[in-house]
C-alpha cells in the first residue's frame, strides 16, 4: 500500500497538485503493466484534461476521448490536450462505440450506474473510488467497488492510502475486462 497527502481545491490548480499527479500516474503506470494496446480510450469525469494527458503521454493509447459533464473543465482540457476529442456529457448517456478501454477515475462521484451497465463485456475497464466525497450509493472501498462493478477478469486490484486536511482516506482500484 502507498501513501500521500491530498490537499487539492476543486480547480485547475488543484487537478494540478502533487497527489492528484501521482494517483493519475498510479492509474497510468498500472494501465500500462498490463501491456494492452489499446485504440480507443474513453475517459470518464476527465475533469480538466490532466488524466488524458498522463495517459496519452505515458502509454501506448492510440486515441482518447475525454468526456466531463462540466464545459468549463472541457475548455481547459481542449488547450492542455488539443488533439484529443472532447465530450460535454453526463457519462451515464454515452454509448461506447468503438471504445476498447474505458476510465472512469471517479466512480465515488457518479450515483447512477447506467455508465458502467452500457460499457460492453470485454471491454478493458479501469475503475478508481475513494471512500471520501461520495455521492449516494457509491462504492466507498476495494470489496464494493468490486461488487458494484464487478469485471469478469481482474488484471490488477490495489489501494492508496491518502490524507488531506480532513484526515486519512483510501483510493481503491480495478483494471480488468468487463
Amino acid at each position: 500500500m502507498q501513501h500521500l497527502h491530498e490537499q487539492s481545491p476543486e480547480s485547475f490548480e488543484g487537478s494540478m497538485s502533487d497527489e492528484q499527479i501521482i494517483s493519475r500516474l498510479w492509474m497510468s503506470r498500472r494501465l500500462k503493466d498490463t501491456g494492452i494496446p489499446i485504440k480507443n480510450c474513453a475517459v470518464l469525469g476527465s475533469w480538466y484534461g490532466v488524466l488524458p494527458y498522463i495517459l496519452n503521454r505515458n502509454n501506448d493509447i492510440e486515441n482518447i476521448v475525454a468526456i466531463d459533464s462540466e464545459p468549463g473543465c472541457m475548455k481547459v482540457s481542449q488547450r492542455l490536450n488539443p488533439d484529443m476529442r472532447h465530450v460535454v456529457k453526463d457519462c451515464n448517456k454515452l454509448k461506447y462505440t468503438g471504445a476498447d478501454c474505458v476510465v472512469n477515475p471517479s466512480v465515488n462521484n457518479i450515483g447512477q450506474s447506467e455508465w458502467y451497465d452500457k460499457i460492453p463485456k470485454g471491454c478493458l475497464c479501469l475503475f478508481q473510488t475513494e471512500n471520501i466525497a461520495n455521492a449516494p450509493d457509491t462504492p466507498r472501498d476495494l470489496t464494493e467497488l468490486k461488487k458494484k462493478y464487478p469485471l469478469k477478469e481482474y488484471l490488477y486490484e490495489g489501494t492508496l492510502k491518502c490524507e488531506d486536511r480532513d484526515g486519512e482516506f483510501m483510493r481503491s482500484m480495478t483494471i480488468g475486462y468487463k
